[in-house]
């Protein structure tokens, strides 16, 4: 189930239009490159007659008329099938229906696969729970437990990375470390009264690239009350519900907030679960004030007749990481007739983002809370995901750096150049 979760908006429009999800590049600037390349029958030898292509690629009008003529064309078959023999089409036909075999059969698959998580969640659940526990100061880590979660660090490291004479190096300084430490513990000089695991949770989804970006300044404060994170999966309907358990805090009563996600009881042609719907918990604020996913804006107005001034406060919504407990909606075929202002692309795109959160924290954070919180996960994400094609960027501007500090050089500014590079 870590794969996207198809919206069914989007398998619509997939199946009418060309679409990011169905097209890598775009059809109208695909034709242009073609047309960019003349052959020889476009050239004159005494430079008459010739197209300025450029000039042609950068004519809205053009590319307009070009755009709606390939929307025409998509989708339209080609007639190469048509054309073949009756007994190759006889064939292509026996295909479909095996075809719709497998599907069925995929169909099948993919639910036992979900009886299956569902099996091995009730062995995640004891171990979650003792974690939590850990985190929240209910129970301590035994020493078997401590040697257990080193030698696992140390032979995955060896693993990933090798050993060579810096990790050895690494590795003496942190034995020094935990000597130090072990004896401190001996003689009582740890005087930390902190239990468990401080903000846990907030610096695990600091980490998580896709719900980090929803966390504001003011969200960490109520977040640094978040106690667990868990997952469970519905009973009489394909889903999962998120939950979140929280201590007390002065922002809102609730000790629970949970996030509820839907599946379509089908797969869809590529064999995905399809995504329904979200529902979320509607959270008890206990004052507007302390409403995160608002803010009180304050306006002077200033009466006509009697000039006497008053202070007008107006709650606006604002970006918020506890919006993500009043998911958007997908409205039906009858509310987009009704409400013609509403922005398609922007309300799929906010669909799209909402269950791809949700299906990081179940796949992702959830499984690995420990590692996002010591940032390992994250690193791995840079390393190896698409995080790490920011780094070409990068490397870009340091280029461009080097050759603004070669023209430096050349007016004399070499020695400053230097400078801003040993700083």
């Amino acid at each position: 189930m870590s794969e996207p979760i198809k919206s069914k908006r989007i398998e619509q429009l997939s199946s009418i239009a060309p679409t990011p999800q169905n097209t890598p590049a775009s059809n109208a600037s695909s034709f242009l490159q073609r047309a960019a390349n003349p052959g020889v029958s476009t050239i004159a030898e005494d430079g008459q007659g010739e197209v300025d292509l450029g000039a042609l690629s950068r004519d809205p009008a053009l590319l307009s008329h070009l755009a709606g003529r390939l929307n025409q064309m998509a989708g339209t078959s080609s007639g190469y099938v048509d054309s073949l023999p009756l007994a190759v089409r006889r064939r292509i036909d026996g295909l479909k229906a095996l075809h719709q075999q497998a599907s069925v059969v995929e169909d099948e698959f993919h639910k036992e696969m979900l009886e299956l998580e569902r099996k091995f969640q009730a062995k995640f659940a004891p171990i979650y729970a003792e974690r939590a526990a850990v985190i929240g100061g209910e129970k301590e880590v035994s020493e078997e437990q401590v040697e257990a979660g080193k030698k696992y660090e140390q032979e995955r490291m060896e693993r990933m990375f090798g050993v060579d004479g810096d990790d050895v190096e690494e590795d003496e300084d942190e034995e020094d470390e935990d000597a130090k430490d072990e004896e401190e513990e001996k003689e009582g000089d740890d005087k930390s009264d902190a239990k468990g695991i401080p903000y846990f949770w907030l610096t695990a989804i600091q980490n998580l690239p896709g719900a980090s970006g929803l966390i504001s300044e003011r969200d960490s404060e109520a977040l640094k009350s978040l106690m667990n994170v868990r997952m469970e999966y519905l009973d009489d309907k394909p889903g999962f519900v998120l939950i979140f358990d929280f201590a007390e805090n002065e922002f809102f009563t609730n000790k629970q907030l949970k996030k509820s996600y839907f599946y379509l009881d089908k797969v869809s042609d590529t064999g995905e679960l399809m995504y329904d719907h979200a529902e979320g918990e509607e959270i008890d604020w206990k004052s507007p004030e302390q409403n995160l996913t608002m803010e009180i804006t304050k306006r002077k107005q200033r009466n006509k007749h009697t000039k006497a001034t008053r202070i007008v406060e107006k709650a606006v919504p604002t970006e918020s990481f506890f919006t993500f407990f009043s998911p958007p909606k997908a409205l039906d075929e009858e509310e987009e007739d009704e409400d013609e202002e509403v922005d398609h692309e922007e309300r799929d795109n906010a669909l799209q983002l909402d269950y791809q959160i949700g299906e990081e924290i179940k796949e992702q954070l959830i499984p690995r809370a420990v590692d996002w919180f010591t940032g390992f996960a994250l690193e791995m994400e840079m390393e190896h995901g698409d995080m790490g094609e920011f780094e070409d960027e990068d490397d870009d501007e340091d280029e461009d750096d080097d050759d603004d500090d070669d023209e430096d050089d050349e007016e004399g500014g070499k020695k400053e150049a230097q400078e801003c590079k040993q700083s």
